[in-house]
């Protein structure tokens, strides 16, 4: 099932329900997980999409304040550093990952970042063998609008 939005479509998991909690999209899968996306843009007015490199920067740091909160709570090790990645196709592409001291909740997180909005994905759920393929799936169907 693709969605499309104002700055990006992607095609989230198939068979994964959506819901919504404000302007977040959350998907449940099996095994608890729980795939969470949110975007935002920089606009020219209301709804309208603009390119404007200032205004990008602001949301791109916003962004990675949100994910920066793993890297300092003593409950979370890091499994995988923040850093851009390449595996993902023209999108400039940020990701990390994390699990709770105990092992028993895993956190993939991404910043994706367009020309004039940028996306954020988190995938959290017990560990399981498929945790890191579905994420990584669905980056790759992340695409730009514009």
């Amino acid at each position: 099932m693709l969605k499309v939005g104002r700055v990006f479509r992607f095609e989230p998991p198939d068979e994964w329900p959506e819901s919504q909690e404000g302007s977040r999209l959350i998907y449940r899968g099996p095994n608890e997980a729980y795939l969470i996306v949110s975007s935002a843009m920089v606009e020219a007015s209301p709804g309208m999409p603009v390119i404007d490199p200032d205004g990008l920067s602001q949301l791109f740091s916003s962004a990675m304040k949100s994910i920066a909160g793993l890297a300092a709570d003593p409950e979370f090790r890091e499994v995988t550093a923040l850093h851009k990645s390449t595996d993902f196709g023209s999108l400039e592409t940020w990701v990390q990952s994390y699990i709770t001291v105990d092992n028993a909740v895993a956190f993939s997180q991404a910043i994706v970042v367009a020309a004039s909005g940028v996306l954020l994905a988190s995938l959290e759920s017990p560990p399981w063998r498929e945790h890191a393929s579905v994420f990584r799936d669905f980056l790759k169907t992340v695409e730009a609008l514009a």
